[in-house]
């Protein structure tokens, strides 16, 4: 029995990649399609495939001989708004009549993911689609996805991170090296791309949309305000977004503050050693909320709609005002002050932990029982 798992993108990836060990449960041949660039996300679950195959572009022609070639019984995908492998394979094994399968990994833009960029039609709907949760199923339907496609599985990289966090409580991961020289609280800044996303002001919009209000420079020259008026001295390390090869410099830094910047880490285990995460709408706020760390979402000015995810779902703090952070953050910081506070993973439904196999139930059955 074999099945293709397609994700390009970091999202769709982490969400596909716990599938591999699913598809081997069963003894299935998961064959895995992905860009070059792209193959170590997958990480350690690359040892579980059947056969990885790289692609340069949206290839149909090579997709279609994927397709005859292996005969899947059916093609799980990631989901991107972009030219890519994961939408067009869906129409292709669809018209090979192969039951397709795409994976949400986010709470927003659900219609956006299956639209032809000019008609606006949903050209790349699959058969059935794995939501997280009743919450995402409902904004995917109030956007104008079928009902009868949406089915609630589970989010697969969230059930693997809350194993693993779970795991953590006896056996912590070791301490990163960045961290093992000071014994002040750690506060981590996950900086995203928005000014190249956004653009910088009203007048100059990004590729991806209008001006949102505010840039990750800066959110990262307010915090180091903020944080500076406080008396507490602290280790403030700036998480840069993975796509980013040289980050920005601040401005100035408060004698209370040492400054880090970091860009390739094991996330999950600086989020673990962090008494204080900050972000602005970053799906790791969502992480760090589920490891048990004090999470808040930072947006000055922001301008249009809510897209923080951990937020909506509320989860975790936003503020929009530096006045409000700071008093957030003078309260958590206390509390570091008075000792490590013991650790408490967060469940959640959406981190169910058959969210992987749930996907492959669907995929195989066409329906699925939880």
């Amino acid at each position: 029995m074999n099945i293709i798992l397609c994700a390009t993108d970091a999202g769709g990836i982490r969400n596909i990649a716990p599938l591999i060990a699913a598809c081997a449960r069963r003894s299935i041949n998961a064959i895995v399609i992905t860009y070059e660039q792209s193959a170590g996300i997958f990480g350690d679950a690359i040892k579980k495939s059947s056969r990885f195959i790289f692609i340069n572009s949206t290839g149909q022609k090579e997709l279609i001989s994927i397709i005859e070639q292996d005969a899947p019984n059916a093609v799980i995908c990631g989901t991107t708004r972009f030219a890519a492998p994961d939408r067009e394979i869906i129409p292709l094994a669809r018209s090979q009549g192969v039951f397709t399968v795409v994976v949400f990994d986010e709470w927003f833009n659900y219609r956006l993911r299956f639209e032809n960029t000019q008609t606006k039609e949903m050209v790349y709907l699959p058969d059935a689609i794995a939501v997280q949760d009743d919450f995402a199923r409902r904004e995917a339907i109030a956007e104008g996805i079928p009902a009868e496609k949406c089915h609630i599985t589970g989010c697969p990289s969230l059930a693997e991170l809350t194993q693993k966090a779970c795991s953590f409580m006896h056996t912590p991961p070791a301490l990163p090296d960045i961290l093992g020289h000071t014994k002040r609280p750690v506060i981590v800044f996950l900086s995203e791309t928005h000014a190249a996303d956004y653009g910088t002001s009203i007048a100059s919009p990004g590729p991806l949309g209008p001006y949102i209000g505010y840039t990750e420079d800066i959110v990262r020259e307010n915090l180091l305000a903020i944080i500076g008026g406080l008396d507490v001295k602290v280790l403030l390390v700036e998480k840069t977004h993975p796509s980013i090869t040289h980050a920005s410099l601040p401005g100035f830094v408060p004698e209370n503050i040492e400054f880090l910047t970091v860009g390739h880490i094991d996330l999950w285990q600086l989020l673990w050693h962090s008494d204080v995460v900050v972000g602005m709408r970053s799906m790791a706020l969502l992480e760090s909320r589920i490891l048990g760390v004090k999470t808040s979402s930072y947006q000055p000015g922001l301008i249009g709609p809510e897209m923080c995810t951990a937020v909506r779902l509320g989860l975790i703090d936003k503020f929009e005002q530096p006045s409000e952070l700071g008093e957030w953050l003078s309260a958590q910081l206390d509390k570091c002050l008075e000792g490590r506070q013991p650790k408490t993973v967060n469940n959640y439904s959406f981190a169910a932990e058959k969210a992987a196999d749930n996907i492959i139930q669907l995929a195989l059955s066409k329906e699925i029982t939880l």
